[in-house]
């Protein structure tokens, strides 16, 4: 009796620990964007980002589930790590403000992106660097803000 609670108890820290490798150090909990200082936004422009994002709030929960807002969106679907990135498949995709469902007749949501949302992970957070159509250059830096 007494070896069957020593094995069920070494099986759930092994447990503990495999679930912990698998996220590869990213920490569940809310990251937000604030704005960047003046140093930052400098560095951003002397390494040819064009502009940055403000406001987002990504939270990243323990089930493999997010939420991520930004200025116009609200984004939910759940996310996976690879090496030091984390992916955010988008299950679903709702205008922030309903008044702009009217835009459009019938009033459709905005399309949910056909590929993942990738940030790799640095110090205090998470980065996220895109190109747009006409090859500016745009940095999302997320800080975890509360795990």
């Amino acid at each position: 009796m007494k070896k069957m609670k020593i094995v069920l108890k070494l099986t759930l820290v092994l447990i503990m620990i495999t679930s912990c490798i698998h996220q590869k150090g990213f920490k569940v909990g809310v990251y937000k964007n604030n704005r960047p200082s003046k140093i930052e936004q400098s560095f951003f422009l002397l390494n040819g980002t064009k502009s940055y994002t403000l406001g987002n709030i990504l939270e990243i929960k323990n089930d493999s589930i997010f939420e991520l807002t930004t200025c116009g969106n609200i984004m939910k679907g759940k996310w996976k790590t690879m090496d030091d990135s984390v992916f955010l498949y988008v299950e679903s995709n709702k205008w922030r403000k309903d008044s702009l469902n009217k835009l459009k007749p019938g009033g459709s949501s905005p399309p949910v992106p056909s590929i993942p949302i990738g940030y790799k992970k640095i110090k205090n957070g998470l980065e996220q660097v895109e190109y747009t159509t006409n090859k500016r250059k745009t940095i999302d830096k997320l800080k975890l803000n509360a795990p």
